[in-house]
């Protein structure tokens, strides 16, 4: 700092060998993004000794601090880890950030705003401390499964993995951990609960009977319904009945109480036996509910799966119509196939340009490229079509 003639507020950032050894990477010389860490483990205000320092060119304090807690923070994107973390703009329909003792919660968003495609996705920075590493650990899971985002996807899954990661918990973590980490979903049974829970609301309230979410009409009659569930690759039947107090779900012979409420921020929170979740539930069209919480996502649909036929082939087992459309709103940089071109699985097509990244945009299907709806240097929109590849014939 002396020999660069710094003054003020900066972060020197180090890369620890496994020998030991202390490598300097860089200075930046503002507050960081992780500036928040250390406020708590010294509690120093650090923006407002930026501030002293631009006014007085004094600091408070002569002595190095002592530190006092642990901390760990987390960054919550908007992103999707399971699309090669792309950014995922979009509005947020329900935002419950989490709070609690040795919390800390920096956010920029809320509930009703929209995430831009033009700027860095970061929604906000959950913070946790502790007096040792693992007592701050367990407050920052507890804090993550707390934290509500709903309308677009996040990195919540993927931080609740790197969390338990083993070279993660025991603080020997590398610059290759990350890589290692891949997102799951959490058990989804709050999430079936949620569906069911909202599907009876409706059905209470008399929605119109058009909607794939009201179909069960209202319950008047005595004895069991079953309900079905499907997403993307699962499907699953809940049977219920109106018990003598609240609607029951059946399992075999045991009859569990499901009960929900909602609070002003637009959280449901249900209960049923052992099960107590607080879950943002947002309709989507068509006919889809989103259920965020409890560190997961999904995307729920009423009735079953279905059926993908066998003359389809396995290249399109996966739902696929061909269609290559852009996954966030962007500017088509490249385009690397023409119409009448053969393509084949997983071939870059167009090269997408947004948040100052390159996002490539791969053939679903091998097959020939029937239309390209797209140019280079086109503004195109979030699922918007760039092309369509007619699948190959099979044998």
């Amino acid at each position: 700092a002396q020999a660069v003639g710094l003054h003020g507020i900066a972060t020197c950032e180090f890369l620890l060998g496994h020998d030991g050894t202390l490598a300097f990477l860089e200075i930046n010389p503002r507050i960081q993004v992780e500036h928040p860490v250390t406020e708590q483990v010294t509690g120093i205000d650090l923006v407002e000794w930026q501030l002293l320092l631009a006014t007085s060119g004094l600091l408070p304090l002569t002595d190095d601090p002592t530190p006092r807690a642990h901390a760990i923070e987390a960054r919550v994107y908007a992103e999707d880890p399971w699309q090669s973390f792309f950014p995922a703009p979009g509005t947020l329909a329900t935002v419950a950030w989490p709070s609690g003792p040795r919390i800390r919660v920096d956010a920029g968003y809320a509930s009703g705003d929209q995430v831009p495609a033009e700027y860095d996705s970061l929604l906000a920075k959950i913070i946790a401390s502790g007096p040792d590493r693992d007592a701050a650990l367990a407050t920052l899971q507890i804090a993550l499964s707390e934290t509500i985002v709903a309308g677009v996807a996040t990195n919540l899954p993927w931080l609740n993995d790197l969390l338990a990661n083993a070279a993660f918990r025991a603080g020997q973590p590398t610059t290759q951990t990350a890589n290692t980490v891949t997102p799951t979903l959490p058990d989804r049974r709050p999430a079936l609960l949620a569906a069911v829970a909202q599907t009876l609301d409706q059905s209470e309230a008399g929605a119109n009977a058009t909607d794939p979410w009201s179909s069960i009409g209202p319950f008047r009659l005595a004895g069991s319904t079953p309900l079905t569930f499907h997403g993307e690759d699962w499907e699953e039947r809940v049977t219920i009945r109106r018990g003598a107090h609240a609607i029951e779900i059946v399992d075999a012979d045991q009859a569990t109480p499901l009960r929900w409420w909602r609070d002003d921020a637009g959280v449901w929170t249900v209960v049923a036996g052992e099960v107590t979740a607080r879950l943002a539930v947002v309709r989507r069209d068509p006919g889809e509910l989103e259920v965020s919480g409890q560190g997961g996502r999904w995307l729920i649909r009423p009735g079953p799966r279905p059926p993908i036929s066998a003359s389809v082939g396995p290249r399109l087992a996966a739902g696929s119509d061909g269609v290559v459309r852009a996954p966030i709103p962007a500017r088509v940089l490249r385009l690397h196939t023409g119409v009448g071109d053969s393509v084949e699985r997983g071939q870059t097509l167009v090269t997408l340009s947004a948040m100052k990244m390159e996002l490539a945009c791969e053939a679903p299907v091998t097959g020939v490229v029937e239309t390209v709806s797209c140019a280079v240097d086109d503004q195109v929109k979030a699922g918007q079509t760039l092309l369509r590849v007619e699948p190959a014939t099979l044998p």
